[in-house]
């Protein structure tokens, strides 16, 4: 279950960037792998992907039983 209720992520940089690993780690802990994540400039969005396309093997509660 997602305790945010986030339906999208949106990064806007220049030049487009893509999350860092701490910040992938931390969006997986409250989100599910499906969340689209857009990578964007001030201009648009020049890409979209799901969370589990950054970090297919995320560490979380479900690792710790």
């Amino acid at each position: 279950i997602c305790s945010v209720k986030a339906k999208a992520l949106v990064l806007v940089t220049e030049p487009v960037a893509s999350p860092c690993g701490l910040c992938l780690q931390v969006i997986s802990e409250f989100c599910p792998g499906s969340l689209p994540i857009h990578l964007s400039t001030p201009a648009g969005i020049g890409s979209s992907r799901k969370l589990r396309d950054f970090l297919p093997l995320p560490f979380g509660p479900d690792q710790l039983k």
